[in-house]
Formats: C-alpha cells, sequence, structure tokens
C-alpha cells in the first residue's frame, strides 16, 4: 500500500461521550459547501472580475503591514454610528455592503465577502450572532499573535478587525486557489489508473506536507496550534504556488487554551482522550496537535485508507470522535500505548498489503515518517522542526517545481472534469 521506496530514507458514559463530541463540533461554524466557513477558498470564475468597494482603500495583499495600514480600522466615530444604528456590531445594516462586494458564502455564525478596491481583494468575515461575533473576536487576537512575529509564505495574512461601509467584521488575505484535499483526491485517482508516475505522486505528496509542516512549526513560535489541520483547511495559492494554512476557527493557544477536536480523523490522541473532561480539566493545547494531522494524511496517501484504530467511519463526526475514543481507551487498557505505530511489519505476504502494514525490509523513509509524527506518546512524538529534517521530506522524489507543475496538471483535470460534468447535466435537460 505505501511503495515510497526512493528516499533514502474509567468506564465512560457513552451518552455524555457523545453530547460532548457534539458540542465541540458544533462549537465552530459548520461549512458552506463552497467556502469551508473561511471566507477564503473560492474559486473565481475566468475572466471575472470581483465587485469594487468604494469605501476602502487599496490594498497590497502581499504584505500584512501594509494591509493593516491601507484598511480603514474601526473609529471612535463610526463606532459611535454603528451603536445607533444596531445594538452590536453583528446587527448592523448590510444594505450598502451587498450591493458594493460580491458575498461568497455563509456560514452557522456569519458571512464572507470578496471585497476589491483598483485589483486589489481581501475577504471580509462578517458575524451574524453574538457567538460568531466573540467568535471573529477571538480568530482576530490569534492572527494578532502570529502578526507579532511577522508573516509566513505558508500561514494566510489577516489585517484584523476592520470596517467596510460601516460593518465590522475580520479582514484576510484572499486566495484563489484549491483545496489540498481535492489535490490529494485527483492524485491519488490518476496514481492508481497509472497516469501519474511514482515520482510524480509522492513528490506532490512530500512538496505539500513540506509547506504544511513550514506553516505550523511558524504557528508554534507564535505559540497557537491551529487544531483543525486537513485537506480543507490547506489551500494551494496559485499565485504564490504554495500551500497556506487556513481556518482558524478551532485554534488555540499552546500551553493556555483546552485542546479541541477540529476533525475526528484528523484529531491527535490527547484531544480525542480529554472528551469525557470539561475544560477546566483537559489537557492544554500542544503544537504537535498539528503534527499528528500531518501524519494523518500522509498515512491517507499512502496507505488509501483512513487511520482510526480499528474504528469505523460511519460519516457522523460526532459518532467517529466517540468510537476512536473508545479505541484509544482500548489501547491504553492494554498497555500499548507508548508501542504503538501506525505502521507495522508483517511476514506474511497478503497481510502486508494491507494498509497499516509493510513488508519485511520495508521501513522506507514514508515509514519512518508517519510512525513519528502519530505516535500517540506526546513526549515522543515528532514537532514540525523535526520533521522537516526527516528524510521524507528533505530527500523529495521531485524537486519543487516540478511538483507545482504536477499540481497545475491536477488543477487543470479537475476544471475538465467539472466542466464535462456540466454538459452532461445539460443534455439531460
Amino acid at each position: 500500500m505505501h511503495s515510497v521506496n526512493s528516499p533514502k530514507h474509567t468506564p465512560v458514559d457513552q451518552s455524555q461521550l457523545q453530547n460532548d463530541v457534539s458540542a465541540q463540533q458544533n462549537s465552530a461554524p459548520k461549512k458552506s459547501e463552497k467556502l469551508e466557513a473561511r471566507g477564503v477558498s473560492v474559486e473565481t470564475p475566468k475572466g471575472s472580475t470581483p465587485p469594487s468597494t468604494s469605501n476602502t482603500k487599496p490594498l497590497d495583499t502581499a504584505s500584512t503591514e501594509t494591509l493593516a495600514n491601507r484598511i480603514k480600522p474601526p473609529s471612535q466615530t463610526s463606532s459611535e454610528s454603528v451603536t445607533q444604528e444596531a445594538s452590536a456590531p453583528f446587527e448592523a445594516d448590510r444594505t450598502a455592503l451587498e450591493q458594493n462586494a460580491k458575498r461568497l458564502g455563509a456560514g452557522a455564525y456569519g458571512e464572507v465577502y470578496l471585497v476589491n478596491q483598483d485589483g486589489k481583494s481581501f475577504a471580509f468575515k462578517v458575524a451574524s450572532t453574538e457567538a460568531g461575533w466573540q467568535a471573529l473576536q477571538q480568530e482576530a487576537k490569534l492572527y494578532g499573535k502570529l502578526a507579532d512575529i511577522g508573516p509566513h509564505d505558508n500561514v494566510i495574512k489577516s489585517m484584523g478587525i476592520v470596517e467596510v461601509q460601516g460593518v465590522q467584521g475580520l479582514a484576510l488575505e484572499y486566495v484563489e486557489g484549491c483545496e489540498a484535499g481535492k489535490l490529494f483526491t485527483t492524485a491519488e485517482k490518476l496514481y492508481t489508473d497509472n497516469k501519474l508516475s511514482h515520482s510524480q505522486y509522492w513528490g506532490t505528496v512530500q512538496f505539500i506536507m513540506r509547506d504544511v509542516l513550514s506553516g505550523v512549526h511558524h504557528l508554534a513560535q507564535a505559540g497557537i496550534s491551529h487544531s483543525d489541520i486537513k485537506g480543507g483547511n490547506l489551500l494551494y495559492d496559485k499565485e504564490s504556488q504554495a500551500i497556506k494554512i487556513v481556518d482558524f476557527g478551532s485554534a488555540a493557544k499552546i500551553g493556555i487554551d483546552p485542546v479541541t477536536i477540529g476533525t475526528p480523523d484528523h484529531s491527535a490522541p490527547e484531544a480525542l482522550l480529554s472528551l469525557p473532561h470539561k475544560d477546566g480539566d483537559k489537557p492544554r493545547a500542544n503544537e504537535k496537535q498539528d503534527t499528528f494531522a500531518v501524519g494523518q494524511m500522509t498515512y491517507r496517501a499512502g496507505e488509501h485508507a483512513e487511520n482510526l484504530f480499528g474504528a469505523q467511519n460511519t460519516g457522523e463526526p460526532a459518532a467517529l470522535g466517540f468510537a476512536m475514543h473508545s479505541k484509544l481507551r482500548d489501547i491504553e487498557r492494554r498497555g500499548e500505548t507508548i508501542e504503538y505505530q501506525a505502521l507495522n511489519q508483517a511476514d506474511d505476504p497478503a497481510v502486508a498489503g494491507t494498509p497499516g502494514h509493510f513488508g519485511k525490509g520495508g521501513e522506507t523513509a514514508y515509514v519512518e515518517f508517519v510512525n513519528i509524527s502519530t505516535l500517540l506518546d506526546i513526549d515522543v512524538r515528532g514537532t514540525a522542526e523535526e520533521l522537516l529534517k526527516t528524510n521524507f521530506i528533505s530527500d523529495p522524489l521531485c524537486q519543487p517545481d516540478e511538483a507545482r507543475q504536477v499540481i497545475s496538471g491536477l488543477m487543470t483535470k479537475m476544471e475538465e472534469d467539472h466542466k464535462a460534468e456540466l454538459a452532461a447535466l445539460m443534455q439531460q435537460t
């Protein structure tokens, strides 16, 4: 299943548990199909021009500092005006905003618009509920911590809470691109159909994981755990040709905030095991939650299956979180936490070809990387900095430029498939 050979390389109340998982899953904004609740992963159709917003100053998305200086912050006067017109920022009149900005999508807590001025664009997230406004402010604080240490190519930039057309919201770098999750799916299909070579497939996977780890390392330096690293929260930016980490709705301050569960099948064991506990009793967030997620994605790329500790994924996140929690408890009771490895050697060839196993002598750079990044014991699990130095990442099967060419081809393939689907639907009507 994983033929990367070239690199050198106490009982718990179950109903309460399910309620806890559901509560955590519902605490973040639900994703819209186009937007994933972050407002920055929308693909603009070719030839289309985002509408202009006359009340904003020109932007330069190349620099966080420049962006922050060129967007109007909420002033005392404007704040008083908003208070007079509405009792809270999330109740502000959006008529002018709707008329002058493109509405990209909506989630449970708010909406996202594309604001454009003189060809410079940014995504503008606004809240529709009190809970949404509180979440937006918390997200802005985390972006502020990131700004304190400077921008990074693999992390989306934010200009903080700003005002556009009398409405306050969170301004974010607008990224036109493709989700890494879709790239993985397309690449895997082409690879299994022998339309993508071994080196092209694995070189592209390594390229993406390197960018993600670089971004995760930057977050750790700022004291932030993203806590929901997955393909849908990673965007390949067409302009910079780099992966950017987006959507900080589940993010937490390392060593301060309690661990959170973003998406169960990517969540670290310490987060899943925290389900029965109240926030005050949960372990604190750590940077290795994110490296575990990177390991889970890499496992999926190599095994074409999910690493769920033996749990079954029925498509219901709350149920999956509970099932994975139970399996992890079983591992603890058997005293196997320290010895656990996601990938294990099997002498029987029939077993060696199944997900989670490899044959004798098959401990490749891929196997080493996955096992180090997905260890259950936090003390020995790899950090982003350490994983960047592994052979799997430092000695890829193809160079970055070739990986970018492959990604460009994957995006073209997805566009062609989408057009074919539309054409087929038109013929049916």
